[in-house]
């Protein structure tokens, strides 16, 4: 997590508090969300809870899927790059 934090420019004890504290507590890279609304259980993977319906970006302008959002490489990098780029406010925790 420290290599992506720094390789963006952002703060490594940030992404490890919005990642452990809240977004996926377990550490559970291959972790779904275990949030329910109507009966359908929200489509979010992964360390940083990517949410794959709001079909978000990765720096190449490919859309983040499910097995990168399980992927633990890509989905902190992408985090860290969100953050840097001041979209930290996607996470609920931030």
């Amino acid at each position: 997590m420290d290599f992506y934090a720094h390789r963006h420019g952002v703060n490594p004890e940030v992404l490890w508090r919005v990642i452990a504290k809240c977004e996926n507590v377990d550490l559970d890279p291959t972790l779904q969300s275990r949030y329910v609304k109507n009966g359908v259980r929200e489509e979010s993977y992964g360390l940083a809870m990517w949410n794959i319906p709001s079909g978000n970006k990765k720096a190449d302008g490919t859309t983040i899927t499910k097995a990168d959002a399980q992927n633990p490489n890509i989905a902190v990098d992408e985090m860290a790059r969100y953050f840097a780029n001041g979209k930290a406010g996607l996470w609920s925790c931030y």
